[in-house]
């Protein structure tokens, strides 16, 4: 059912999202930044590491740092909140499990 599903599924697993250690995929690599899925409604963007760049490419596992689910801001004028199609995470590094 519908309802097993969500209670299964991995954005349901993790909780509360602040702080919270999760894996990912990279799905795309521009310049210095890594676009990486971890199972949220946004994929995350982080800088790639200045040391051994050649690790973090495409289809690559890492471990992030949730910071939140939903970048959003108002914008002057405006009372509603516009979200910026990303959320926000920290890179910890390379998965190794």
């Amino acid at each position: 059912s519908f309802a097993r599903l969500l209670k299964n599924s991995p954005f349901i697993q993790i909780g509360d999202p602040n702080g919270a250690v999760v894996r990912g995929t990279i799905i795309e690599t521009l310049d210095d930044n890594l676009y990486i899925d971890f199972g949220g409604k946004f994929h995350c963007v982080c800088k790639k590491p200045r040391y051994k760049t050649d690790m973090y490419t495409r289809g690559t596992k890492v471990r992030l740092r949730l910071i939140d689910l939903e970048l959003a801001s108002k914008f002057m004028g405006s009372d509603k909140g516009i979200s910026l199609l990303e959320a926000d995470a920290v890179l910890l590094g390379i998965d190794r499990d």
